[in-house]
């Protein structure tokens, strides 16, 4: 590989020194070392530098959307309804949500399938309750057309159906329809042949990318009225926005959102991108980003994970690995790191933590600093446990996980230099359609209030992570439509504390048995996932 492409490498930016790297591969030695430490110092700088400027844009963005999104629409930040429960001080300082009996009971419910699972995982002979995901495909979808549609599992995840009960019904809806018609689509695809012509064919993650390009469009345009008052606001003209009860002034903000996009857009030009590419590739990131704020405040759906959807996958595909040098082709490689996925996108998680702030009537500037002392905390002890850990039991037999998705980084670049592909214009199609799909469905949700299908289920459903919750968020949906047909609003509101119950318990007891495994150093039942 160094043959390859070694000589495009940004050498600042990356460990050249082999014997520090040796030991850090194999293990039985220790970081504290001088010559350890000189070879991962300067790296680490240049990398924590663009950190900062990264999630300092993020977090400056983040002031700039949310009076409109939290006072001006009430957008309702469904993932903060928890929290907001439990801290919520009650007769006695106790909150009201802890005297629910039926809290208590969604508690009790999916802790103790969680306690009963994990006894299961030590003790086989204890038998388990079967709520993780099962494949139907080695079952059900032997022949073609139907081994198409691939890896369909399905799961009783408790804490899932906890999280869709919060959902609106027609997103709940909308989550499991659109993932039947991804898995219709391949069928069909398959069954005419056509994902024999090409590679990929029809395209879902195109589709999906083109989907919450259109949310994105969408959002800036409900809020144009407030980008125009933040304008005004920072020439220090009168506006109907006060940024008084903001973290940061508008005008701070601005500054700090549009130096942070030209620090990390020079960061990857230094390192081989040209501007217009460095330009394209961020915008296409911080326009997902927004999405997927937008997404989470609005809508709150559990998974966004968007699995190979950031600019080095899409651009590579869209315009053809043969458009870019080698150079161009090696500094977008490094894109995989922070692009591979979005299902744990830092600014959602900020933005909902100014809307609790503001819930509470908390000063948001105070949680907005502690949240970027966070961000600085977290980087730094990242870095000191991973490389520490890495010294003693080599990288990898101890972070294996982490080991293999370098490995796909880099294996991919070596796909690029290897074969060149050109343009995919049937994935550009598929852009589009996405695109104009979720345009089309937000056009008629405009005009037709009763339209079952919510434009964000077309975007959000053709995730990794839908393949886990498809069936417990359709459990929700008919749970919840249930109670609202037959009880109404106050029998949906009755039920919240056992749903809020259900994502409680299991997150207890699962996390319990993981640190109980930490502690004892021997594996232990995982509530998510594998």
């Amino acid at each position: 590989w160094l043959t390859r492409f070694g000589d495009h490498l940004p050498r600042a930016l990356m460990v050249s020194d082999v014997p520090a790297l040796v030991h850090y591969y194999n293990g039985n030695d220790t970081l504290y070392r001088w010559e350890h430490l000189r070879a991962w110092l300067p790296p680490l700088g240049w990398w924590s530098l663009f950190f900062l400027m990264l999630m300092g844009t993020l977090m400056c963005l983040n002031v700039l959307v949310r009076q409109q999104w939290s006072d001006r629409e009430r957008l309702t930040f469904p993932l903060t309804i928890l929290p907001l429960e439990i801290t919520r001080p009650g007769p006695g300082g106790v909150s009201a949500l802890f005297r629910s009996r039926l809290f208590w009971i969604g508690c009790g419910l999916a802790g103790g399938i969680d306690l009963v699972n994990g006894l299961n995982f030590l003790y086989p002979s204890v038998p388990a309750i079967p709520v993780k995901h099962i494949d139907l495909a080695p079952l059900l979808f032997r022949e073609r057309p139907w081994s198409a549609m691939g890896w369909t599992p399905y799961s009783f995840y408790p804490f899932a159906i906890g999280l869709g009960y919060l959902l609106p019904l027609d997103l709940l809806f909308s989550c499991w329809f659109f993932y039947l018609y991804w898995k219709a689509q391949v069928v069909v695809a398959a069954s005419l042949g056509w994902d024999q012509l090409t590679q990929d064919f029809p395209f879902v993650k195109e589709q999906a990318f083109g989907g919450y390009m259109a949310v994105f469009v969408f959002a800036l345009w409900l809020s144009r009225r407030s980008w125009r008052g933040i304008w005004r606001r920072v020439l220090g003209r009168r506006s109907e926005l006060d940024d008084a009860r903001e973290a940061i002034s508008y005008r701070a903000a601005l500054i700090g959102a549009v130096a942070g996009f030209v620090g990390v857009t020079g960061f990857f030009v230094w390192m081989g991108l040209p501007w217009w590419l460095a330009m394209l590739s961020f915008g296409m990131y911080f326009a997902l980003s927004l999405a997927i704020n937008r997404i989470r405040a609005e809508l709150g759906p559990p998974v966004h994970d968007m699995h190979f959807c950031g600019a080095d996958s899409i651009l590579t595909r869209a315009l053809g690995t043969t458009a870019f040098a080698p150079r161009e082709l090696t500094a977008i490689n490094f894109f995989w790191f922070f692009n591979r996925a979005y299902r744990s996108h830092p600014m959602p998680y900020a933005l909902e933590g100014l809307r609790m702030a503001d819930r509470i009537g908390a000063s948001q500037r105070v949680f907005f600093w502690a949240m970027a002392l966070a961000v600085v905390i977290g980087m730094v002890a990242t870095f000191w446990a991973f490389l520490d850990h890495a010294y003693v039991d080599g990288t990898a037999g101890e972070f294996r996980s982490g080991y293999q998705k370098a490995q796909q980084a880099f294996s991919r670049l070596n796909s690029w230099f290897a074969a060149r592909q050109p343009a995919n214009a049937p994935a550009n199609w598929a852009l589009a359609i996405g695109f104009l799909c979720t345009g089309g469905l937000f056009l008629l949700r405009t005009h037709f209030l009763w339209f079952p299908l919510h434009p964000i289920g077309y975007a959000i459903s053709g995730s990794w992570s839908m393949n886990l919750v498809w069936l417990p968020l359709m459990i929700a949906w008919a749970a919840k439509l249930a109670i609202l047909r037959y009880g109404g609003l106050r029998l949906y509101r009755h039920f919240i504390p056992f749903f809020l119950g259900l994502i409680v318990g299991e997150s207890i007891v699962g996390c319990a048995w993981s640190l109980i495994g930490i502690v004892g150093d021997f594996p232990t039942y995982s509530f998510w996932g594998a």
